[in-house]
């Protein structure tokens, strides 16, 4: 059970780290970094369905 909450503690930890990276930027760049989220996966599926 210590084990299991540990990990859960840690995903808690990397989603609230995330939350903090991205929150500012989407204020400062509003529909910015979304839009180049989607254009990487965009480019990583291309270059799949191309190999």
């Amino acid at each position: 059970m210590l084990r299991e909450n540990s990990v859960h503690e840690k995903n808690i930890s990397i989603i609230l780290f995330l939350i903090i990276i991205f929150v500012p930027g989407y204020i400062l760049y509003p529909g910015f970094m979304p839009r180049r989220i989607l254009r990487l996966a965009e480019n990583t599926n291309d270059r799949n369905h191309r190999m």
